[in-house]
């Protein structure tokens, strides 16, 4: 049994010298030589790079091979196998940059609702009358209920004039508000 896989692997290596032993070693498929097709022209040896993919196929998962990240790969294509791939498993991939890019646009309305606050705060307290600030203290100690105090600090906003203004000039570009 051993020399028939000895034999089998001579075959697929060229003949051996008589200095030379052949190394039965697990070898994983030549990736590279099934992506070749037999009528195209071999591509130029000193253009040619291995790209790498990003994520195996399933099959060439459990297999434990290496895929070429194609769709289908080459090792399903050759073994007519089902290929297919988990987008949201990989990190590089658009399903995964999509929820990236809607978590940091999320992040920026809150940014922004929180910075509406925050000025329309500094406005009651710049600009408004004893009332409106002694009301806004209230509100804080009557609730931990953040929506509950910013209703309360846009209603003043909108309903004062000289809180409305000041609220508008504040500035977040200048050196102070970088922290």
């Amino acid at each position: 049994m051993a020399s028939s896989r000895q034999d089998a692997f001579t075959e697929a290596q060229g003949p051996v010298s008589s200095d030379e032993t052949p190394q039965l070693e697990h070898e994983q498929p030549d990736v590279d030589a099934a992506q070749t097709l037999p009528d195209a022209d071999p591509p130029d040896p000193s253009s040619r790079s291995r790209t790498r993919s990003s994520l195996a196929c399933f099959m060439c998962q459990k297999k434990k091979i290496k895929c070429t990240g194609t769709f289908p790969c080459a090792n399903c294509l050759r073994r007519n196998w089902s290929c297919r791939f988990d987008a949201e498993a990989d990190g590089r991939r658009k399903a995964n940059n999509r929820r990236t890019v809607q978590g940091l646009n999320e992040a920026m309305e809150q940014l922004r609702r929180q910075r509406q606050m925050i000025s329309g705060i500094l406005a009651i307290i710049k600009a408004g009358d004893p009332d409106a600030i002694r009301g806004f203290v209230e509100q804080v100690n009557k609730t931990e209920n953040l929506a509950e105090i910013a209703g309360f600090v846009q209603g003043e906003v909108e309903r004062d004039e000289k809180i409305h203004k000041a609220y508008e000039d504040v500035d977040w570009t200048s050196e102070a508000a970088q922290l």
